[in-house]
């Protein structure tokens, strides 16, 4: 095999990887790692980090570099050149807070001639506790100022940077996040405004999901398929917190009819209801032209 060149197996040999990666991966011991079928980190011949969440389809690189990796998604950890070891935090949580609004016919605005020729401003602010986030502990502002007849509709967003709710401590007060919005009148000051902490839940989730044959997988040329899956989960645990409609896997094709998967990924969800996040899933074939009983999925509503 030609060094510095990606390959996978085929079930009966080694083949080049297709398409080929858009760096030249290191040949060095520990620069591959994978987990499951689909989440590959690979290290470049400058120690540059790569990962990809599709079987090697498309690629992304992390800030940094390292001399060695293992695990894959989530499960991602480096070493450097002192042999010290870290884990890659790949999910950064984000929070979003919105204000909308028109104080055109506001009640209290009544001056000749109504509001014409005052301005109303509103503001809103995402921010994480602790260390702060990307835009440090004060978090990120958004204001806009209008006249009195306008409507507001503006956003901010925030970044996690510190918060690592997986294999840090989702109870860290950098994981923690706030929020408020308010809004004011040049003639009369304040009109109104809100504020409030947002709950922040993680979990590890597991589903089981099973492709029965239809519709036929669509492979690329390395041999890597996506299957259309149906959950495969319990009464009491459906709709499963983690739902899959698709799985990334080896070619199957001519070999089974009927196959099932164990899918691991790591969810988020802000408040304590309402839909799950999710990370790319880790999938491991658990059953080959063999239906599994019903799984008991990772179910919390």
């Amino acid at each position: 095999m030609n060094s510095g060149v990606l390959y996978s197996w085929t079930g009966t040999g080694w083949v080049a990887a297709s398409p080929a990666p858009p760096f030249t991966p290191s040949s060095a011991i520990n620069a591959i790692a994978a987990v499951g079928g689909q989440a590959l980190a690979v290290l470049d011949t400058g120690g540059g980090i790569h990962v990809s969440t599709d079987a090697g389809q498309t690629w992304s690189k992390i800030a940094g570099t390292a001399t060695s990796i293992t695990g894959g998604g989530v499960s991602l950890f480096v070493a450097n050149s002192s042999g010290a070891s870290y884990h890659v935090n790949l999910v950064v949580p984000a929070i979003t807070t919105t204000g909308t609004g028109s104080y055109a016919n506001f009640p209290l605005c009544q001056h000749p001639p109504g509001c014409s020729g005052y301005t109303h401003t509103m503001t809103v602010n995402s921010k994480f506790g602790g260390l702060g986030g990307a835009h440090g502990t004060a978090g990120a502002t958004n204001t806009y100022s209008a006249g009195a007849a306008a409507n507001f509709n503006l956003a901010v967003t925030e970044l996690g940077s510190f918060c690592d709710p997986f294999f840090g401590d989702p109870s860290d007060p950098s994981c923690g996040i706030t929020w408020d919005g308010s809004a004011s009148c040049s003639a009369m000051g304040a009109l109104g405004g809100s504020s409030g902490p947002i709950t922040v839940q993680v979990e590890d989730a597991f589903t089981q999901a099973y492709w029965n044959g239809t519709p036929a997988p669509i492979c690329s040329s390395a041999r890597v398929c996506s299957y259309v899956v149906h959950n495969n989960c319990t009464a009491a645990t459906t709709p499963p917190d983690l739902s899959m409609s698709a799985v990334i896997s080896s070619d199957w094709r001519n070999i089974a009819t009927y196959l099932s998967w164990i899918n691991a990924a790591g969810c988020i969800r802000f408040y304590t209801s309402g839909p799950w996040a999710c990370t790319t899933p880790l999938s491991f074939i658990n059953a080959t032209n063999i239906v599994p009983p019903p799984y008991e999925c990772t179910h919390n509503p």
